[in-house]
């Protein structure tokens, strides 16, 4: 499926693991949320303000819209996203970790 979310799922909530690396730091973040693009933007709401990055919420919600998440290849369900912030690099591995119930 090479990161592709499982077709049989995409109208169904499930929960998305976020393992992001910024300047040095590593930070993991879950979330609910149906489908990848849904769950890339509450990433951008949420998960930057864990990083304490929250003033670039607006900038990583329109660059994750045109953008979008990349499947891993040779993985199912897992993608990666990048930002620049500051000049400096913001990646983002995530992963759906629960299939809905």
């Amino acid at each position: 499926m090479n990161g592709d979310v499982d077709k049989e799922n995409v109208g169904d909530e499930a929960l998305f693991t976020f393992v992001s690396e910024y300047q040095q730091g590593t930070y993991v973040w879950q979330c609910r949320a149906i489908g990848i693009d849904n769950a890339l933007v509450a990433f951008c709401d949420g998960g930057l303000g864990e990083m304490q990055l929250r003033q670039y919420k607006e900038e990583c919600i329109e660059e994750s819209a045109d953008k979008g998440a990349t499947p891993l290849e040779g993985l199912t369900n897992a993608w990666c996203a990048t930002f620049l912030i500051d000049e400096e690099l913001l990646l983002v591995n995530i992963i759906k970790t629960q299939p809905p119930e």
